[in-house]
């Protein structure tokens, strides 16, 4: 003999007022990353794989603040491929791995961003 039992839960449905920005798609080598703006905060966050991991997929994120912050830090990594010149504030250290890649750091968490991806993403903010 088998019972049948139904449960009922209530399901609670939260509006979303996060906006994705930027997110990264079919780039294996640099995967995951977004760019999100909270309304809510006027905030601006990387979320990345911190390639600091080789053997596991650990996802970090790096708030910059408001978008002059996020339009530097982007300009910032372009200068950086350009100069070869490292760039540090309080928030992060950028440096350049490759003639189109930064490499930026959030603590001990890194990510990779090449100036194409750069561009694109100062061309949604402006």
């Amino acid at each position: 003999m088998f019972a049948a039992t139904t449960a009922s839960a209530q399901l609670e449905v939260n509006t979303v007022k996060d906006s994705i920005v930027y997110e990264r798609t079919g780039m294996a080598a640099l995967s995951h990353l977004s760019v999100v703006y909270y309304e809510e905060f006027d905030n601006y966050t990387f979320f990345f794989k911190d390639n600091s991991y080789t053997h596991i997929t650990v996802i970090k994120h790096g708030d910059i603040g408001t978008k002059e912050n996020l339009i530097q830090a982007l300009e910032l990594c372009i200068k950086s491929c350009e100069t070869k010149e490292p760039f540090e504030t309080s928030l992060y250290y950028i440096s350049r791995y490759s003639k189109k890649v930064a490499r930026m750091y959030f603590g001990e968490a890194v990510f990779y961003i090449s100036t194409k991806e750069c561009e694109e993403i100062l061309n949604i903010l402006k």
